[in-house]
């Protein structure tokens, strides 16, 4: 589910909001999180086809002072007995129990707690924290979120350009749509942690271009290009990325993938876009989120324009073409409706033989807030050569997010 995130610019400037210590900000929501699908010989709604989760955030922030600002998140998952009931599966890995291959049907742990200090127009910030960059970030479709532990410089001294550097030490990301490892627990980020710097210049205000580098010890090196164009209703844009793995692990070539998007906005309340990315065959990399073992995170999103609504996890695997056409529409006081189709195809040299396959997904999605509630239904139909035994299947989703 693709719900809006904090950026991490949003994240690090987030100490000089206008807090007072003594009025610290308090807020959270409460999930239910539901899906069903008829694949594998299954029914729709039975249990071994269907995946039920209870979560909750409470997150508080606070000035400490003029300089220093503080955060702290827990998150918390709960089956609360459907897993008896109605479900036999789950929406976070923090159920997991890997010594016993069980899970655990109630479990919680702190996702973040930060301290950051404004000095000019430089912002450090250091801690359990969000993060977003093309290669490593947070991802908040599940009822869960994945976090790390970093620290991190803003600096906008420059005009229009803000300029990042962050040392990434650990993260609690699970590949596979499982999000967040068992009990939320922290391991390091490759070998040795990651280091990102990046830079992004708005000088022109229509065109939002940047540049990101990534360095993994002994595992990889790695870059992502982006410019983004929204200008008289049409947004266009081109990514590039590269990922060089380290010879100690793969005497590969590069992994490397370009996109390109096209989009008109000009009707009100009507979106309609059009992308393609491409990855080289040779490649022996995953390009998307490497917030799990890098290269090896297949079921984490990728940022290429392409990514599925909910089949994601392919469109950065070497060989791989793909296009994806969205369009959205929100009907005034009704409901945002959004219909989006994605076709992968395939054919690299990457992984087990199921990666070199083809598959189409077609989502709708209807999305409607009831005061601080907010409820989104997704119906998706899936073509997948290598799941159900090549037969398209449906699924069932529905998403309860209550704000506090």
């Amino acid at each position: 589910m693709k719900m809006t995130k904090m950026s991490l610019m949003a994240a690090l400037l987030l100490g000089s909001s206008a807090f007072a210590f003594e009025n610290t900000e308090v807020g959270g929501d409460a999930r239910f999180f539901y899906s069903t699908f008829d694949g594998h010989g299954a029914d729709l709604f039975g249990k071994a086809s269907s995946t039920a989760d209870f979560g909750a955030r409470l997150s508080i922030t606070t000035d400490i002072d003029e300089i220093l600002s503080a955060g702290v998140t827990g998150y918390a998952v709960s089956t609360l007995g459907l897993d008896k009931e109605i479900a036999n599966n789950v929406w976070s890995g923090a159920h997991l129990d890997t010594a016993t291959g069980d899970f655990y049907t109630t479990t919680g742990w702190i996702g973040e707690a930060w301290l950051s200090a404004k000095l000019g127009n430089t912002v450090v910030k250091g801690g359990r924290m969000e993060l977003d960059t093309p290669l490593l970030f947070t991802e908040t479709w599940g009822i869960t979120a994945n976090n790390f532990e970093a620290a991190t410089v803003t600096n906008t001294d420059i005009p229009d350009t803000t300029l990042v550097g962050a040392w990434v030490a650990t993260g609690n990301g699970y590949s596979q749509f499982l999000l967040t490892d068992t009990k939320g627990n922290f391991s390091t980020i490759g070998d040795q942690g990651a280091i990102a710097v990046g830079a992004i210049n708005n000088s022109f205000e229509p065109l939002t271009a940047q540049a990101w580098y990534y360095e993994l010890p002994d595992t990889a090196t790695a870059y992502w290009l982006e410019a983004d164009l929204s200008m008289a209703g049409v947004v266009a844009g081109l990514q590039y990325a590269d990922m060089n793995p380290n010879e100690l692990i793969s005497a590969a070539d590069d992994s490397t993938a370009f996109a390109a998007k096209l989009g008109y906005e000009g009707i009100e309340n009507l979106g309609i876009y059009a992308s393609y990315s491409t990855t080289d065959k040779d490649g022996d990399m995953y390009i998307g989120n490497i917030a799990t073992t890098p290269g090896e995170g297949w079921g984490m999103q990728s940022k290429l324009y392409t990514e599925a609504w909910w089949n994601f996890g392919y469109v950065g695997l070497p060989g791989t073409d793909a296009y994806n056409v969205t369009a959205t529409y929100s009907i005034p006081e009704m409901a945002d409706l959004g219909l989006f189709y994605t076709n992968i195809d395939t054919d690299g040299g990457f992984g087990p033989a199921y990666f070199k396959n083809t598959v189409s997904e077609v989502t709708f999605t209807a999305a409607k807030s009831f005061g601080k509630l907010d409820a989104l239904f997704a119906y998706i139909y899936a073509d997948d050569d290598a799941i159900n035994n090549g037969d398209a299947y449906n699924t069932l989703q529905l998403y309860l997010v209550y704000n506090f």
